[in-house]
């Protein structure tokens, strides 16, 4: 439950800061970390693609694979 509240945050303000390369990389660094300690291996490895251009191009496929990552866990019982 911690993870999908955080990960839906950073995501939110990844989108916010897609303007601000620097901002970009710093909170895909954030997500990275965070989906890969929560085992959404994919996710946390489009995160470091975003980390290492710091561009806008790399959001959405990160935003499909967090939707996909949002219903995997919403259709858990145990989250």
């Amino acid at each position: 439950a911690r993870f999908r509240k955080a990960g839906g945050t950073l995501l939110a303000e990844i989108v916010a800061a897609s303007g601000d390369a620097k901002r970009l990389v710093e909170l895909a660094h954030k997500l990275k970390g965070a989906a890969r300690a929560a085992g959404a291996v994919q996710l946390g490895d489009l995160a470091a693609i975003l980390e290492q251009s710091g561009h806008v191009r790399d959001v959405a496929p990160l935003q499909e694979e967090w939707q996909r990552v949002e219903a995997t866990l919403n259709a858990s019982p145990a989250h």
